[in-house]
């Protein structure tokens, strides 16, 4: 089983650094070991999400964002995805 945008190099990078997946009750948990998961400041009723928290291996969430970035060149539903993505955090810097 492939990915689009995972190559030679992606692959053998996430196995070395993620190890055994199965250590890992859910998948937001590698998530969360790699850094890619916003944090969170929330009080009452209000939950604020801000940047990724940058923890874990900074060689690998890069190699993920541009095979995400790879995949989105090559497959059009990945393609709709990062534009709605894109349109939305525009959107929000367009109301500061």
């Amino acid at each position: 089983m492939t990915h689009p945008g995972v190559g030679p190099l992606t692959a053998p990078a996430y196995v070395l650094i993620i190890g055994t997946p199965t250590r890992f009750q859910r998948g937001k948990q590698i998530g969360t070991y790699v850094g890619m998961i916003p944090s969170e400041d929330s009080s009452a009723h209000k939950q604020r999400l801000g940047h990724i928290s940058k923890q874990g291996s900074s060689l690998l969430r890069f190699l993920l964002v541009e095979a995400a970035q790879a995949a989105a060149l090559i497959h059009p539903d990945w393609r709709r995805r990062q534009s709605s993505v894109r349109t939305r955090d525009s959107s929000k810097s367009d109301m500061a």
